[in-house]
């Protein structure tokens, strides 16, 4: 990070750029949760505690998430 933080990368210091990465690291990040959970709800058995109302919060975050990494 201090490569990046010290370099003349264009667009590098701008404003936008803080925001975009947390949504970017919130997005990938429950994506990624979300992959896992599915395969472990699957093979543990646990539909009755991993319940779709559970995975369907999680897709809200990942489309809304996923929105502010799309249009910035």
């Amino acid at each position: 990070s201090m490569d990046f933080a010290t370099s003349i990368i264009p667009g590098w210091h701008t404003t936008i750029f803080p925001p975009y990465f947390v949504a970017g690291a919130i997005f990938s990040g429950f994506a990624m949760v979300q992959t896992l959970l599915l395969i472990v709800r699957k093979i543990f058995k646990m539909e009755d505690y991993i319940t779709i109302q559970h995975i369907e919060m999680m897709n809200i975050v990942i489309m809304v998430t996923g929105s502010i990494v799309g249009v910035a």
